[in-house]
């Protein structure tokens, strides 16, 4: 189990490789459970209309990369983005 130094670790980690979200650039929050990391952002539409993104990434601290496990979505909903974000997170491999 992380303890919170390991956790804010590999969430500065997180912040280093990947910065910003063009699309949903102001974060919500950001979860980790093991090696894999969620963040939940915010941000505006092609039409003005709030979106929500759910990006998600694994750290693999043998060889020190992330691994896109092709599972960040878009969402039009917060309450869904985070439901998918906390089912993401009961997932870890």
């Amino acid at each position: 189990m992380m303890d919170e130094a390991d956790r804010q670790e590999l969430i500065a980690k997180f912040r280093r490789k990947f910065g910003t979200n063009i699309m949903t650039p102001d974060v919500i929050g950001m979860r980790v459970k093991d090696n894999r990391i969620v963040e939940i952002s915010s941000g505006r539409g092609l039409e003005n209309q709030p979106i929500y993104g759910v990006t998600i990434r694994d750290y693999n601290y043998n060889d020190r990369k992330w691994k896109d496990p092709d599972l960040s979505k878009m969402f039009y909903s917060r309450k869904i983005a985070e439901g998918y974000a906390k089912k993401a997170l009961e997932k870890v491999v």
